[in-house]
């Protein structure tokens, strides 16, 4: 399900953990833990246990699809024994296109909201007369430039952003620990409790499987399960240390009312230090989450379609979301509500293909893992389906994930 060169198995473990890390900590991801933090007090931490068991069974589905060409094809072919046996392996199950959708939908709109807070974070905390826009597009530049030049030199920015965000990050977290404890930092008063601040979970862990994905050179087993649940375990430690930070220095109203509750954290733990470690990680992680995601998409379109040999056909799977991301950017919808109403269509629609991927592997299993994954399924439905309906413009959410899906499913494709 990955593509590339053949790595050995200790670098390529890291690779997935680095890629799927700098997605899974990006600064939207933390706004809403710290938010819902604030919102729960030191339930985020039975919350974030439960949505780590919860992923780890979709790890778990990841590894027990057949291991047969792109990510679809394997799902296809879980689902086979569903829709009927299909004569040729290129003939996708529509369901199978599910998850590539929803990423193409996540990188349009959470990438533009990614780019438009990392213009911000660099003019609050770098350098003031640099305007937001620019560094957006600068980013943007950046990305599609390594793109155009190829997988390879993607690869390789998405991996050194991801390695410093990550340790970064980890420095961050363990000295914010280490800090002394905020004066009015409590939970005794917790803020009353809201559906919003719980629909705050979820898309908290979204994104573990891209690292994998991309970096899983061989159909070993073992190693697939390595790759996938560790993430999910890595992912989830680093989000629990960022709460437990959060609470231990900003009192439990304050994360709730900011929605900058990292920013915050940032200030009252280490001061301008903080807030420049805080910065440069949340521009690294959006760098690594938006080139995983490019990377992503690739991997799991290439293969559908047909192929090119001119380098730069070759690298419009990548390129095209990029201008579509600059033209929402030049349209001005960074800073429109509506957007978040799109992003929560996207992301209603990943969990719907974790949905579909956990009910491919329950055809590949015995009886009682069977029960597990199918009602992993209903739960990853419920999600979304609360998602999509507790956003703003739920209606729009819902048109966004079907035209996704459509366009998904109704691309020509190769056969």
């Amino acid at each position: 399900m990955g593509s590339g060169q053949p790595v050995p198995p200790l670098r390529s473990l890291a690779a997935a953990l680095i890629v799927s890390l700098g997605f899974v900590l990006n600064v939207r991801a933390l706004a809403a833990f710290g938010a819902l933090a604030g919102h729960s007090g030191w339930i985020v931490f039975i919350i974030t246990a439960l949505l780590a068991a919860l992923y780890g069974l979709t790890a778990a589905a990841y590894v027990r699809l057949p291991a047969r060409g792109s990510e679809p094809e394997s799902i296809a072919l879980g689902l086979s024994p569903v829709c009927g046996e299909d004569p040729t392996p290129r003939v996708i199950v529509r369901l199978a296109l599910v998850p590539l959708a929803a990423r193409v939908g996540v990188f349009l709109f959470m990438g533009t909201s990614l780019l438009a807070l990392a213009g911000y974070i660099f003019n609050e905390v770098f350098w003031r007369q640099f305007p937001n826009l620019g560094f957006s597009f600068l980013l943007l530049a950046v990305l599609a430039g390594f793109a155009a030049l190829g997988e390879k030199p993607l690869r390789q920015l998405v991996a050194v952003s991801g390695m410093l965000a990550v340790l970064t990050l980890l420095i961050f977290f363990t000295a914010a620990l280490g800090a002394p404890a905020g004066e009015n930092a409590s939970v005794d008063q917790l803020p009353a409790f809201s559906l919003s601040g719980l629909l705050l979970a979820a898309t908290l862990l979204i994104g573990f499987e891209i690292g994998p994905l991309l970096a899983e050179p061989e159909p070993d087993v073992s190693a697939r399960r390595s790759a996938y649940m560790l993430t999910v375990i890595a992912g989830a430690v680093l989000l629990a240390m960022f709460g437990a930070a959060a609470l231990h220095v900003v009192d439990a109203g304050r994360l709730a009312d900011t929605t900058v509750p990292h920013m915050l954290l940032a200030r009252r733990a280490l001061g301008s230090t903080g807030r420049m470690l805080m910065g440069g990680a949340c521009i690294l992680t959006t760098i690594t989450a938006l080139g995983g995601l490019l990377l992503a998409i690739r991997a799991t379109s290439v293969p559908l379609f047909p192929a090119s040999r001119r380098p730069f056909l070759a690298a419009m799977p990548m390129l095209l979301p990029c201008a579509a991301v600059a033209g929402l950017l030049g349209l001005g919808y960074a800073g429109k509500p509506v957007l978040e109403a799109y992003a929560a269509g996207a992301f209603g629609l990943w969990l719907a293909g974790y949905a579909v991927v956990n009910v491919a592997a329950s055809n590949c299993v015995l009886r009682n893992s069977r029960i597990a994954h199918r009602a992993a399924a209903g739960i990853y439905l419920i999600m979304a389906a609360a998602l999509v309906g507790g956003s703003d413009r739920p209606w729009v959410s819902l048109f966004v994930a079907c035209v996704l899906l459509a366009a998904a499913v109704s691309f020509p494709r190769k056969r």
